[in-house]
C-alpha cells in the first residue's frame, strides 16, 4: 500500500516591526496510518535521547491529514511511526512530498527490552518545491534528496569495505571517497558538504588506518560541534567511544580518573582532555564529558556521585547554553533516582479506577515494580508478589505499575489471577518510564516509610528481595 505525506513549510512575514512567523504544514494522505496520531518531536539531548514532542499529525479515518507544525529555523524533525523514527531536514518556505515508512507496530513488551531503539530512517522525499513560486527544486538543490542519493552509494561502499576488512584484504577508503566526490563537486548546499564529510569519517574509521586525532582534525573540525545533526553525532560517538576509559590508560590521560573521581573538578577534567591533541576547545571537551557521563553513569569505572558533581558544574558553567540544558536534564534524571531522594511522583488509576499517588503509601515500605501482564520474566515474579501481599501487608505495600496498552487488560489480569496488590495503569502518565529510567522489565524500587528511596533499583523477588528487605528493616530498627 502506498503511503504519501506532503509537508508544506511556510514562511510568513508580518511586515515591519513584527516578528517573523514560521511554520510547517504537514498534509497529505496515508492509508497505512489512517486513524493514527503521529507525534512530531525534537531530540534535545543526543545522549539521553529525550524526545520532546511539540506537535502531532492527526490522520483521519480516510487517511487524510492537515496539520500546522511550528518551526523557527531549519530543523531536524522526527516522526514517531510505529517501530520507525523517521527524520526530515525541514526548511521554512518549502513543500515536501514524502513517503512514510510502512506501518509496523512492535509489541509493548519488546519495546521495553533493554536494548530496544526505534529504527531510525530518513524520510523519503519524493519532491520539493518553494511555497511562493511553486518552483520545483532539482534533486541537486534539495538536502533530503541529495542525502538519499548519496547514501544509496555510500552504504554499499561501506559494506564492501567492512567485508574486505573481515576477509583480511587490503582496504582503502580514499579511492571510495574520491569516487563519491566526483558526483558532488558543484554542490551548493552547505549542510550536504558537512554530511558527506562526516560519512567519509565513518569510512576512515572502518579502514582502520587513521588515529583519533586525524579523524577529528579531518572530519570533525567544525568550529562549534554540530550536535543537532545526526550524521555529526554518528561520527562523534564512534570516534569518542569509551574515550575516558581508554584515555585514562595512556601517559597523557592518566590523571583523568583522579580528576573525575577524587577532584570532581570540571576545570581539571577539561584541562586533562585538552592535553589530547584531538581536543582543542572547551566546546568539544564539554561534549565529550556529556557523552561519557551518559554512557558511564551505570558502569563501574567512575563514581556516580562524582559524575553528578560534574553534571552540576556543567549545568552552571558549560561552554554552550545548549550544553547547560543537557546537563540539567541529565542531572535531574540521574539524581532523581538516587538513594535517599524522593522518587518521581505519579498520579495513576488502580484496578478499581481510583487515582493513587506515591504519597498515598507514606508510612509503609513500598515495593514498586514495573512490569507487564504477559511478559515471561514478569510472570516469574508474580507468585512472589502474591506471597508478599499475603504475609507482609501490615508493613509492606506491593505496588505494580503495569505497562499495558489497555486498562481492561490490567483489570482482567488482576481479577483472573485473584491478585490483590495495588496495580496502576502506566498510560495515565507514560513519561514515568523515562523518569524512572526503565530500560528493561521487570524493574523494581524500594521506598521507605519516610517516602525516600532505599534501593534504586531494588532486588527482584526471584533474586532474594525478601532477605534484603528484612536486613534493611533490622538495620533501621523496624524489627
Amino acid at each position: 500500500m502506498r503511503t504519501i505525506l506532503r509537508t508544506v513549510c511556510l514562511l510568513s512575514l508580518l511586515g515591519p516591526g513584527h516578528a517573523v512567523s514560521q511554520e510547517c504544514i504537514i498534509a497529505g494522505t496515508s492509508e497505512d496510518h489512517a486513524g493514527q496520531k503521529i507525534p512530531v518531536y525534537r531530540i534535545e539531548n543526543p545522549f539521553s535521547r529525550v524526545r520532546v514532542a511539540f506537535d502531532s499529525i492527526r490522520i483521519l479515518d480516510d487517511g487524510s491529514f492537515y496539520e500546522h507544525i511550528p518551526i523557527k529555523e531549519q530543523s531536524v524533525l522526527y516522526l514517531g511511526a510505529g517501530i520507525f523514527e523517521a527524520f526530515l531536514y525541514a526548511v521554512p518556505g518549502y513543500e515536501y512530498d514524502v513517503k512514510l515508512p510502512p506501518r509496523t507496530e512492535k509489541a509493548l513488551h519488546k519495546r521495553m527490552g533493554p536494548f530496544y531503539e526505534p529504527v531510525r530512517v530518513h524520510l523519503n522525499v519524493l519532491s520539493c518545491r518553494t511555497i511562493e513560486s511553486r518552483e520545483l527544486l532539482p534533486d541537486t538543490a534539495e538536502l533530503n534528496r541529495l542525502i538519499a542519493a548519496f547514501d544509496t552509494t555510500f552504504v554499499k561502499m561501506n559494506h564492501s569495505l567492512l567485508d574486505k576488512g573481515q576477509s583480511h584484504e587490503i582496504v582503502q577508503a580514499d579511492p571510495l571517497i574520491e569516487e563519491l566526490e566526483k558526483n558532488y563537486s558543484g554542490n551548493t548546499v552547505p549542510l550536504f558538504d558537512r554530511y558527506r564529510r562526516y560519512r567519509y569519517g565513518i569510512l576512515k574509521i572502518n579502514e582502520g588506518k587513521t588515529d583519533l586525532t586525524g579523524l577529528v582534525h579531518n572530519y570533525l573540525h567544525d568550529s562549534v560541534p554540530r550536535f543537532r545533526e545526526p550524521a555529526y553525532m554518528d561520527l562523534f560517538n564512534a570516534v569518542f567511544d569509551d574515550f575516558f576509559y581508554y584515555y585514562s590508560k595512556t601517559d597523557t590521560g592518566e590523571q583523568i580518573l583522579a580528576a573525575v573521581n577524587r577532584k570532581h573538578s570540571l576545570g581539571m577534567v577539561r584541562q586533562e582532555l585538552k592535553r589530547h591533541p584531538a581536543i582543542s576547545s572547551d566546546t568539544l571537551a564539554d561534549l565529550v564529558i556529556l557523552k561519557e557521563i551518559a554512557s558511564q553513569y551505570y558502569g563501574d569505572y567512575f563514581i556516580r556521585d562524582a559524575l553528578l558533581i560534574l553534571l552540576d558544574s556543567l549545568s552552571q558553567d558549560a561552554s554552550l547554553e545548549d550544553y547547560r540544558q543537557m546537563a540539567q536534564e541529565m542531572h535531574r534524571r540521574f539524581s532523581g533516582l538516587m538513594i535517599g531522594n524522593r522518587p518521581p511522583g505519579f498520579l495513576l488509576r488502580d484496578q478499581t479506577n481510583h487515582f493513587k499517588t506515591v504519597d498515598d503509601f507514606r508510612g509503609r515500605y513500598v515495593y514498586l515494580i514495573f512490569c507487564t501482564p504477559d511478559h515471561y520474566a514478569c510472570m516469574m515474579e508474580y507468585p512472589f508478589l502474591k506471597s508478599y501481599r499475603d504475609k507482609f501487608h501490615d508493613f509492606l505495600e506491593v505496588v505494580t505499575i503495569m505497562i499495558t496498552d489497555n486498562m481492561d487488560t490490567l483489570k482482567d489480569f488482576m481479577n483472573r489471577n485473584r491478585y490483590e496488590w495495588v496495580a496502576l495503569y502506566y498510560k495515565d502518565q507514560p513519561s514515568l518510564l523515562e523518569k524512572y529510567n526503565i530500560r528493561t522489565i521487570p524493574s523494581a524500587f524500594l521506598i521507605g516509610p519516610d517516602g525516600l528511596l532505599i534501593q534504586s533499583p531494588a532486588t527482584l523477588p526471584s533474586e532474594g528481595f525478601q532477605e534484603q528487605l528484612f536486613r534493611i528493616m533490622r538495620s533501621r530498627g523496624d524489627i
